[in-house]
């Protein structure tokens, strides 16, 4: 299934804080990645620097305290995960947000007629 435009961000798109969005485009990576949640665009790019940034500093003190390569990567991989695990609940309320907001416009649209 073809994943639209409008609900994808890639590192050229224009930051926005109105558009929300569910997947990202990451160079290098054919498909498309999921996000952990919807959320402003304007959020994908902090979120992918962070979680990069903690992956390699992660890696590089694992592999520093001696522990093997694939562990250091699982373990790298594992911290990046769990930031990113843990900005979905703030994008939730964001959309909950979002959509009270459509849904109360679309109420008094409704009561007006």
């Amino acid at each position: 299934m073809a994943i639209p435009d409008e609900v994808c961000w890639g590192l050229s798109d224009t930051p926005s804080r109105s558009r929300l969005v569910t997947h990202t485009r990451v160079p290098g990576v054919r498909w498309r990645l999921r996000l952990p949640s919807p959320m402003p665009a304007s959020w994908v790019g902090l979120l992918l620097l962070s979680a990069f940034l903690l992956f390699f500093v992660v890696f590089v003190v694992a592999v520093s305290a001696g522990i093997s390569l694939p562990a250091a990567l699982l373990v790298g991989c594992a911290a990046a995960w769990l930031l990113a695990q843990s900005v979905r609940p703030f994008a939730g309320v964001r959309l909950r947000r979002e959509a009270f907001a459509v849904l109360s416009v679309l109420a008094e649209d409704e009561a007006e007629q």
